[in-house]
């Protein structure tokens, strides 16, 4: 992100947006640790800049069903709720960001639904033909367990609710196409 502000600098950028994540402040998960550092970087610097905080896209259950799995077994986080957006509405949101010019934080973004993810990792398995059964765990400390408390994956108050479900994404990996989506705008 240095390199990044510093080229951009040099350039005469007149906006920099960023897409961040939902619940990172003060999280000792290294990837949001990483992302909360590339924040602070952005807001210290001379650049006009808009972060928008989103939460986790609809991919990610299906993406952690496959890294922590082999075979017939695999294990699933117990007890995590999270509130999954659609890429394509952040994208929208995005876009709608870019002609105002430099917002600052603007509402944070979700999705229209809060699911379990152990549930949604089992419907991802399942959309995509697999069949394998998924052991709940507490995630170990190390990996940030202790730090995903109850609503750190969730929008907070004054968010924005847009975009599709996770069922339609579900229905859509399941009949390998892309659903219509709406726009964010007509939300």
């Amino acid at each position: 992100m240095k390199r990044l502000l510093t080229a951009a600098e040099r350039a005469g950028v007149r906006h920099l947006l960023y897409v961040s994540i939902v619940g990172i402040d003060d999280h000792p998960f290294p990837y949001y640790h990483a992302k909360m550092a590339c924040e602070r970087l952005l807001r210290a610097s001379d650049l006009p800049w808009t972060i928008l905080r989103a939460t986790q896209f609809h991919g990610l259950p299906g993406r952690l069903a496959d890294r922590l799995g082999v075979g017939p077994i695999g294990i699933a986080p117990a007890g995590v709720p999270f509130q999954p957006v659609d890429p394509e509405t952040v994208a929208d949101h995005v876009a709608a960001l870019v002609d105002p010019g430099p917002s600052g934080r603007p509402p944070d973004l979700g999705g229209p639904e809060v699911l379990d993810l152990r549930n949604a990792m089992r419907r991802s398995l399942r959309a995509a033909g697999h069949r394998r059964w998924l052991v709940p765990i507490r995630l170990p400390a190390r990996l940030g367990g202790e730090a995903f408390r109850p609503g750190d994956l969730l929008l907070p108050p004054g968010g924005v609710v847009a975009g599709r479900t996770f069922e339609d994404h579900i229905d859509a990996e399941r009949h390998g196409r892309r659903p219509a989506t709406r726009s964010a705008r007509d939300e």
